[in-house]
């Protein structure tokens, strides 16, 4: 697990970060603190305590964007997610897939149909996860394909209609194709979850500690000549 070592440091420091854990809406921007990462090292860690039925964000270009989250799922036989655009900028033709904690790839969704561009990973599909746990779910635009670390699709292309499954023996994501939908792959979207939580939960008695750092480290940060405009 080298390769995600700073999973847990990330998820530690979201959490400090953040004094109002409770709901089911994780926000790339407003809980996350930015811009989601592209690959599991550095994938945006989500923190919460309860179900987490929708993720909020935004793919900021169409050739190169891709958002990564930390998720954990709960109810495998029920665990779905379907992605929406939101608002004016809404983004019209991305892709989903998911990965296991060890970056291993499960099932994608490119196009539900030939009339809907948005993108939809099953509930009960035979080959989508099999067991609870940390999974790693990926929005990226159509056609920015995930690659191996031998340059190498893990998926088919992303015309395909329907639930995409690994094309390679290797299905460990190491990088992006670098292409696709361009324009029409950027935009705000909405990924509706079902049989998921967020990936981190802290133990009720933690709440209080967490707020009363993160307070601290305000003050800290106000007192500090370095702070100062």
């Amino acid at each position: 697990m080298l390769l995600f070592r700073s999973v847990k440091t990330i998820g530690l420091m979201v959490l400090a970060s953040h004094l109002a854990l409770a709901g089911s809406i994780w926000n790339e921007v407003d809980d996350g603190g930015g811009d989601a990462a592209r690959l599991p090292n550095n994938a945006q860690v989500t923190a919460g305590v309860g179900p987490l039925t929708d993720i909020f964000g935004k793919l900021g270009n169409g050739v190169g964007g891709a958002d990564m989250y930390l998720i954990r799922i709960t109810d495998f036989a029920n665990f779905s997610a379907t992605s929406s655009p939101v608002g004016k900028n809404g983004v019209d033709d991305p892709a989903l897939y998911l990965f296991n904690f060890s970056g291993h790839a499960i099932y994608g969704s490119d196009n539900i149909s030939a009339m809907n561009t948005q993108a939809m990973l099953p509930a009960g599909d035979p080959n989508g996860p099999n067991k609870n746990g940390l999974y790693f779910l990926l929005i990226a635009p159509s056609g920015n394909d995930p690659l191996n670390k031998f340059g190498n699709s893990i998926f088919p292309c992303g015309c395909t209609v329907g639930v995409l499954y690994p094309q390679t023996n290797n299905t460990v994501i190491d990088g992006y194709s670098a292409t696709g939908a361009g324009a029409s792959g950027s935009g705000k979207y909405d990924i509706h979850l079902t049989g998921a939580t967020f990936a981190v939960t802290p133990e009720p008695g933690t709440l209080g500690l967490i707020a009363l750092g993160a307070i601290a480290g305000g003050i800290r940060a106000r007192r500090s000549p370095t702070s100062r405009a």
